[in-house]
């Protein structure tokens, strides 16, 4: 949804008008066209050397990778051996919300991912680096410039506030990383404190009953966050983990902060392994206006890190650490630390779960091949890091570009040929209308729509389109025009009230004007109900002599308009 919604549509606009304009989100949540759009950037980086889509399909593949790394460090700061690091790291990355996310063109999987980065940054031998304060800032300039959702992630990095100080930070660090993330994310939300002097527009701030900043809308938490079946039917569906893996994962999350004991008050990243996850899913359940558990990724990740404190070996025994003081000390102290079949058990055993249940079966079978050989990159990253080994780097790359190479031609033809099937069976019959724009309109028709949100698909495969909006509402120019609602809403409750604002009203006559100012040749109209009546252009077309209708279905119609509307 949000991929034919906005992060899609974004990205070729930006890439159409050759600056980072603003997306009017009709009929969907007005904060999606005032969000930091980091995610949309990355977008148009993959649509613009290509001219359509094919390889930006796969936009959060690069950061399932940097996930892997993020976990991998995190579990070698914890005290994990290379082999365990990086068997918690593909169970993460493995786990049903995190690997399910790379088949969708979306951010959450960014965030997730300079969040964890964020952390890694503030371990004490990173910020002691010469680079640590850049470092940080571009974590945290990323983070915060890819979704307003990212801020949820503050708090949670709060508990690692002591970090800086006891790795010996001076004033010069502290303000390095203030000015990197400010010029990073900072535009996004001067851009919005300067349109509508809201920075977080169109989200009312308010404390109290004292209004801080002026919006569209003050959100209130889902309906589905309210009851136990609708929290459990959230962390457990789709984008969430499915009950066994999330019953193991949170076995070992409670046995870290056990086995952590007193050092998560001295020890800022067992602080935010033991404590971040609980604080998130507080602020979660408490805050949050949609039941979309994809918010709370970065809690997962900070979970899975922490299973890498509770399959740590105990200490050394005094006996063992008086045979390290014998001649041969380095190959005796690789014996005495190395990790043990039975040490090994426990972590594949995660990662065999999160794998056999992130996949329903026939998808399972189709995923072994290209499973096997993700196994072996990921054994030669692992010889890699423990040999240090330039060949065996040389080794990954190369499999790596032939796997691409051999794949590429499936991918696209494959991809080309089953995407009006993919709509079809996705989105109903909105699925045929989408294709008929695509196959039987002409190249760089402007095409006007209204009554839905779903607009990337009428945009053509090779992105030849020109979409439009023709407001029916007089004195509606943008969304931020459209008023507020008085009451505080829902996510589920946002789409409705908002198709009620723009649909306030309507006028023929108005309508016809902006159709005519927009220069519009085809008109589509989904016929679904957004808001509380069905959408008014479908009397408005009902003028012969204007409006030709070319194609019809249960869910929509297109018009060819056949002159100039008056």
């Amino acid at each position: 949804t949000d991929a034919l919604t906005y992060h899609f549509p974004a990205a070729f606009q930006w890439l159409a008008t050759g600056r980072l304009g603003l997306l009017e989100t009709w009929f969907f949540n007005p904060a999606n066209t005032y969000s930091p759009l980091a995610g949309s950037t990355f977008i148009a980086w993959l649509i613009a050397p290509m001219g359509n889509d094919i390889l930006a399909r796969g936009v959060e593949t690069p950061a399932l990778g940097m996930l892997f790394f993020v976990l991998l460090q995190l579990c070698r700061v914890l005290g994990a051996s290379v082999r365990i690091a990086a068997i918690i790291a593909l169970a993460g990355c493995c786990s049903r919300p995190l690997i399910n996310q790379v088949f969708l063109a979306k951010d959450d999987l960014f965030v997730a991912a300079f969040f964890g980065a964020a952390v890694v940054a503030m371990t004490k031998q990173r910020l002691q680096d010469p680079l640590g304060a850049v470092r940080l800032g571009i974590a945290l300039g990323l983070l915060f410039a890819t979704k307003y959702t990212a801020l949820l992630g503050l708090p949670i990095l709060l508990l690692m506030i002591d970090a800086p100080r006891g790795a010996g930070w001076r004033a010069r660090q502290y303000a390095t990383v203030l000015v990197v993330a400010l010029v990073l994310a900072g535009p996004w939300f001067l851009r919005n404190w300067i349109i509508a002097g809201n920075p977080v527009f169109p989200i009312a701030v308010k404390i109290g009953s004292i209004t801080i900043f002026h919006g569209m809308f003050t959100p209130a938490r889902s309906q589905a966050l309210r009851t136990l079946a609708g929290i459990f039917k959230t962390f457990t569906g789709y984008s969430g983990l499915p009950a066994l893996p999330i019953c193991v994962i949170a076995v070992l999350w409670i046995a870290s902060i056990a086995r952590a004991g007193t050092r998560i008050k001295n020890d800022p990243l067992e602080r935010v392994i033991a404590l971040g996850p609980l604080v998130m899913f507080a602020l979660f359940l408490a805050t949050s206006p949609y039941a979309e558990v994809r918010f709370v990724y970065p809690a997962f990740l900070m979970m899975f890190a922490g299973s890498a404190i509770a399959f740590a070996r105990p200490p050394l025994a005094a006996s063992q650490i008086g045979e390290l003081e014998s001649p041969d000390l380095r190959r005796r102290e690789r014996k005495l630390r190395a990790d043990t079949p039975i040490a090994l058990l426990a972590p594949l055993a995660l990662a065999c779960i999160t794998i056999a249940t992130s996949f329903i079966p026939q998808s399972l079978i189709l995923m072994i091949e290209p499973t096997l050989y993700a196994l072996g990159v990921i054994a030669l990253i692992v010889a890699a890091i423990e040999f240090r080994s330039i060949s065996l780097s040389a080794l990954i790359i190369a499999a790596v570009g032939v796997l691409a190479f051999v794949y590429w031609p499936s991918y696209a033809k494959q991809y080309r040929e089953g995407e009006a099937d993919y709509w079809t069976a996705a989105y109903g019959d909105l699925g045929p209308a989408w294709k008929f724009v695509r196959d039987d309109t002409p190249a760089g028709a402007t095409i006007a729509y209204t009554n839905t949100s779903f607009v990337y698909p009428l945009m053509g495969a090779e992105l030849d389109r020109q979409l439009v909006y023709a407001p029916t509402r007089a004195g509606v120019r943008t969304i931020r025009d459209l008023g507020h609602v008085d009451e505080r809403v829902a996510g589920e409750q946002i789409v409705g009230r908002i198709a009620e604002l723009t649909f306030h009203e309507p006028d023929r006559e108005t309508w016809l004007d902006n159709l005519r100012a927009r220069g519009a040749k085809y008109l589509l109209i989904a016929k679904q109900r957004v808001g509380s009546s069905p959408p008014p252009e479908l009397k408005f077309v009902e003028e012969p002599s204007s409006f030709r209708r070319v194609f019809d279905n249960p869910a929509a119609a297109v018009y060819e308009i056949v002159q100039p509307v008056r």
